[in-house]
């Protein structure tokens, strides 16, 4: 009876996605789906850049890393996504953004963990340690914001 709190907490935080739902960056299936969509890895990569910009005024400058084409979305984010590939889960921050491949919009992440199943080689803890590709690019603040 204790463990149901818990047990409502962890289906409110996190979302098991379906087969076929997702591909990683490295399969060839993401450069199909990519050519599906009228916006590309590199573009979703930059309008997170120009957000991020936006976001921390500061900053001058990020590295936008997308790993995952979930449904329509592209998950972009500052810094690496790690996939623990014992539980199969992607573990999410407040950083990680959700770029539409159709539309371009940006949504900010609220969710904590996204179950997606990859075969794989884990670590002792589970952590995944492999990363045959992942999109990574680096802007610069003033390259990329007096660009039109």
């Amino acid at each position: 009876m204790k463990h149901i709190p818990l047990f409502l907490l962890f289906l409110a935080v996190s979302c098991a996605a379906p087969e076929g739902a997702y591909v990683f960056y490295d399969e060839p299936a993401y450069a199909e789906k990519e050519r599906q969509l009228p916006i590309s890895t590199e573009q979703a990569a930059t309008l997170f850049a120009r957000n991020y910009f936006e976001q921390h005024p500061y900053a001058e400058k990020v590295t936008a890393h997308i790993d995952v084409l979930f449904r329509k979305k592209y998950i972009v984010s500052p810094t690496m996504l790690l996939h623990n590939t014992k539980f199969g889960a992607c573990f999410l921050t407040p950083d990680n953004y959700w770029v539409d491949g159709k539309t371009g919009k940006l949504k900010k992440n609220k969710r904590e963990i996204l179950y997606l199943r990859r075969v794989g080689r884990a670590d002792a803890n589970g952590v995944s340690i492999f990363r045959e590709g992942t999109f990574i690019k680096t802007y610069m603040r003033d390259s990329l914001l007096n660009t039109p």
